[in-house]
């Protein structure tokens, strides 16, 4: 082969070499080797090359588990390493820091709804609560929230949202409503007689608008009284109640008396026939003009335009009030005047100016009207001599149509419209005493 020139042409992967070295060898090609950095020795190679020989060091021509470690220089990072929590730290060569953060962070000691009164007039209060703590399996990345304990809230609903989020993108929400009810209260004005009634006007007080209301009247609302006002045309406790979202306040219950003309005497009054009797009416319920009317058989006005009036006829009476303005109000009391024998008897004991009853006979301490009765039966007892005592009413036969117990009782009345028209017998008993009557009854 001396004297000649050869050419080689070696494609990539290939290596040439002359054994032995001279003008007389043989010529050998052989393909490149591949070799694989391992530097950690972790079984996951770092780099890798091909080459005719050997690199050396970490190089080797075993690729382990395969390549991808994305830190040479330390074991236990490469691909499918467990991944450790919160270290920041990529392990398993995914790109990723902290991938093994599967849950969503924790809200603990969320609140619920949050309610405050606000002052009267106030347009804002106060709220407090515990704030809520976020925890994480692994890394928290960030806990924020919108408003603090101690923050003054507006009239109304206020959301609160408290935010936690870590660091492998979850995000957890915490959110309650914070309350604030308007407090109220009332004032009443324009309190003043009108025909036909005495009358205020009662106000709601309290600060905001949108409100619903609700009145009430010893405790019991009162129908359709559901504005910021009131017209009132009786005595009683007056509140209101406000509402609005999840608010509801009351106010403090308030008695308020409309005045109302009385009598100075009311009731049952006993006088002896032929005797006067003045009725006057009270002197706060005093007016301009009045009118004085007997309500029971023959009804009709009676007496003068004055606010006293003397009458010997036994009835029930009221007086109507005109006021300033022409406005007319009836008493609310009545005088229910009766003539009994009793009352006629007296008796002088020592001083002639000290009388008192003497009741010596059954017709002085009973009296019985209508005679005869058709609806009602009044039975009027004298009661300074017989403060108690037992009523039975039977027919002939003997058959009980009344039976009763009374005490202090000067009229019981007793109602016959249902008994059969007839004559029927009354006793009166008072410990071993025993009074009789006969009474008819009859339709």
């Amino acid at each position: 082969m001396s004297g000649y020139l050869y050419r080689v042409k070696l494609s990539g992967g290939l290596c040439i070499s002359l054994s032995p070295p001279s003008v007389s060898a043989t010529l050998t090609v052989n393909a490149s080797t591949t070799y694989y950095e391992d530097a950690d020795g972790d079984g996951y190679y770092f780099n890798m090359q091909n080459s005719c020989t050997n690199p050396g060091g970490n190089w080797s021509t075993n690729p382990g588990s395969g390549g991808g470690d994305c830190n040479d220089g330390n074991a236990d990072i490469h691909p499918g390493a467990a991944e450790i929590c919160g270290n920041l730290i990529d392990e398993n060569c995914n790109g990723m820091a902290d991938d093994a953060d599967v849950l969503f962070p924790v809200i603990s000691g969320c609140p619920g709804t949050v309610t405050v009164n606000a002052a009267l007039n106030a347009s804002s209060a106060i709220a407090s609560w515990t704030a809520p703590t976020a925890s994480d399996d692994c890394t928290l990345a960030s806990f924020t929230w919108t408003h603090n304990p101690g923050d003054n809230f507006p009239l109304g609903v206020t959301t609160v949202s408290y935010t936690a989020s870590d660091l492998a993108g979850h995000i957890t929400t915490c959110s309650f409503n914070v309350v604030v009810c308007a407090s109220v209260t009332f004032n009443y004005s324009n309190l003043q007689v009108s025909c036909p009634e005495f009358t205020a006007t009662l106000n709601a007080i309290t600060a905001g608008l949108g409100y619903t209301y609700q009145w009430y009247n010893n405790n019991f609302a009162i129908s359709g009284a559901t504005v910021s006002t009131l017209n009132i045309n009786n005595t009683g406790n007056y509140r209101v109640q406000i509402s609005s979202g999840g608010c509801s306040n009351s106010s403090s219950p308030q008695y308020i008396h409309l005045s109302t003309p009385t009598l100075d005497t009311t009731g049952y009054v006993y006088t002896c026939a032929g005797n006067g009797y003045t009725i006057n009416v009270s002197s706060s319920s005093l007016g301009s003009s009045y009118q004085w009317r007997k309500t029971d058989a023959p009804a009709g006005p009676v007496g003068t335009n004055s606010p006293a009036f003397t009458t010997t006829q036994p009835g029930n009476y009221v007086c109507d009030i005109t006021y300033a303005g022409g406005c007319t109000k009836r008493s609310s009391s009545m005088v229910k005047l009766r003539n009994v024998p009793w009352a006629c008897v007296m008796s002088k004991q020592g001083n002639e100016d000290e009388a008192t009853p003497e009741l010596s006979t059954t017709a002085n301490m009973l009296e019985l009207f209508p005679v005869p009765a058709s609806e009602q039966l009044h039975v009027e007892v004298d009661i300074s001599r017989l403060p108690v005592y037992e009523l039975q009413i039977t027919d002939l036969s003997g058959r009980v149509m009344h039976a009763g117990s009374h005490a202090n009782e000067p009229t019981a009345v007793i109602t016959v419209s249902q008994w059969p028209a007839g004559v029927y017998l009354l006793q009166l008993t008072n410990g071993d005493a025993l009074h009789t009557r006969k009474l008819v009854v009859q339709h």
